[in-house]
């Protein structure tokens, strides 16, 4: 699978995640059009999960910075390739995967 093909899977499957279920470790806390999730690193509860991007930001910028997509962050905490990382977010999405992956 070529890292466009997956790209393209991962942005049909991102919608589809409960980001609650995902971040669950970071005690998400609905806010709005983003969650309120423990930051990864400095473990504050200051940074932010957005709903339509996903993306972790910590918002003491200038005491920790902390930045991650949460593929990425998913990928880190599970110790998953990419794909591995790809086949369980599209089962937690209920997403299938083309019959050539």
């Amino acid at each position: 699978m070529h890292e466009s093909q997956a790209l393209e899977i991962m942005e049909e499957i991102y919608p589809k995640l409960d980001l609650t279920k995902v971040a669950a470790n970071l005690h998400p806390v609905d806010h709005g059009t983003k969650y309120l999730v423990m930051c990864p690193k400095c473990h504050k509860k200051e940074a932010f999960l957005s709903k339509e991007n996903p993306a972790i930001r910590c918002n003491r910028t200038t005491h920790c910075g902390y930045h991650s997509t949460l593929w990425e962050y998913y990928r880190h905490e599970h110790s998953l390739d990419a794909e591995h990382m790809l086949r369980e977010f599209a089962n937690m999405a209920n997403h299938p995967l083309p019959e050539s992956f």
